[in-house]
């Protein structure tokens, strides 16, 4: 999964990821404000990820507002050839904008980034 927060952060961690149905097992940081995290579901059901507020700076100072929460259902069982999790994104707008989460794909394995 990616989370964009639009500028370069500091303070981000792999421990900033609330997971429900799942863990948070890596955190890369790509620079300029973007990280991947690799998002292993726990079983078959919904995976819930959350970033909450006040986790990250921006370099004038500025802390990060919380995401919406993104959630997916894992059906490993019922997969089709083909299902992936792919194009899911926290994005941390501009001060006074709502943060969105957008997802795209069907399905999700196991463990996904």
């Amino acid at each position: 999964m990616t989370i964009a927060f639009g500028q370069a952060v500091t303070g981000f961690a792999l421990g900033d990821l609330t997971v429900t149905g799942g863990a948070a097992t890596a955190l890369t940081d790509n620079g300029g404000g973007s990280f991947t995290a690799t998002i292993d579901a726990a079983a078959d059901g919904a995976v819930t990820v959350n970033v909450a507020a006040g986790v990250a700076a921006d370099l004038a100072g500025n802390v990060s507002a919380a995401s919406n929460p993104f959630s997916v259902t894992v059906d490993n069982d019922g997969a089709a050839a083909g299902d992936h999790w792919a194009g899911q994104s926290y994005e941390d707008g501009p001060a006074g904008r709502d943060d969105r989460v957008r997802a795209a794909g069907h399905g999700i394995p196991r463990s996904a980034t």
